[in-house]
């Protein structure tokens, strides 16, 4: 009798447990996944996007030909160059957004600078004649933030704020583009 309840025990468990395991995957599968499309008519102030990140607080980084804008899941705010201002964005077509905790590195097709995620404070970064930055990568352990230009390749020292060049005329590089 032990054996035939041990039998049906066992069976009962094995099927509890397909059950169980039926739902969860039956769960899993019935996530709904949404999108929500924004455009120019909600704030954004441009249709044509070149890059999007997001900070440590959420917020979505829109880098634009006309302008960056930081969408906070309602509204955008958006920030642009001020001719003749040194602490304003290089210039408003924001080609790469990269972040480093409260630092967001925003590479423009004039410039390059820095911007306090909380203040929304900018430093502009000297990259010397190397103004079309194409892309970024921050080496964190090294404090070297590289910066791919129209003309070649820039390993910029955040500590010191020094760079070194490097393009067809000065090393291995193949091509600049």
């Amino acid at each position: 009798m032990k054996g035939i309840s041990l039998f049906i025990n066992t069976r009962m468990c094995k099927y509890y447990l397909s059950l169980f395991l039926i739902s969860f995957t039956v769960n899993l599968s019935a996530q709904i996944v949404s999108f929500e499309s924004l455009d120019m008519s909600d704030g954004l102030s441009s249709s044509n996007v070149y890059c999007i990140n997001q900070d440590s607080y959420g917020f979505i980084w829109i880098g634009t030909n006309n302008g960056l804008n930081i969408y906070n899941g309602i509204d955008f705010n958006q920030y642009f160059r001020k001719p003749g201002d040194i602490n304003s964005l290089p210039g408003n077509s924001i080609e790469k957004i990269i972040f480093d905790g409260d630092t967001a590195f925003i590479a423009t097709r004039t410039g390059l600078c820095m911007m306090d995620v909380v203040s929304k404070q900018y430093v502009q970064m000297n990259t010397g004649t190397n103004k079309f930055i194409r892309t970024l990568f921050h080496e964190k352990e090294k404090n070297l933030l590289w910066v791919g230009t129209q003309t070649g390749l820039l390993k910029y020292d955040l500590v010191s704020q020094q760079y070194e060049e490097y393009n067809v005329s000065n090393s291995n590089i193949s091509h600049n583009v």
